[in-house]
């Protein structure tokens, strides 16, 4: 991440330079992130308190820790920001993979472009942090 810092300022300072003050307060920027929503289960941490060799079994049930998923549970969330601040986060529909037609579609056309046109008018610059979803052909 650190190698990436020197060419993204790079690239907005260069960026900024293009458009005057005015401009710049409606630049807007994207970007996705997926967060976790619970972890898998690790039954290394798992820890009750019973005499020395009393089998998992015979303990009852509300003693024992609340288990979880073998996988993580995620969700991922959308977002555009600008100088004057942030909109509201939009929430993937859980198992969609982000690609091309979806982002398009679902993410830019339905719910990013509505929110910036309803802040900027038609008088804004949309910024994407180049995803290869962000990146197909057909955009």
């Amino acid at each position: 991440m650190a190698a990436n810092k020197l060419p993204r300022l790079t690239c907005a300072k260069q960026l900024l330079r293009r458009f005057s003050k005015a401009k710049q307060d409606f630049i807007w920027f994207t970007d996705e992130k997926v967060l976790t929503v619970s972890a898998p289960k690790n039954t290394q941490n798992d820890r009750v308190y019973v005499p020395v060799n009393t089998p998992k079994r015979r303990i009852v049930s509300e003693r024992l820790l609340r288990e979880r998923l073998t996988f993580s549970t995620s969700v991922m969330v959308s977002v555009v920001v600008l100088k004057l601040g942030c909109m509201e986060l939009f929430f993937v529909q859980p198992g969609v993979k982000v690609k091309g037609d979806y982002y398009r579609e679902i993410l830019l056309k339905e719910k990013l472009l509505p929110c910036i046109k309803e802040i900027s008018g038609d008088n804004f610059i949309f910024q994407q942090d180049s995803p290869p979803a962000q990146c197909t052909q057909g955009a």
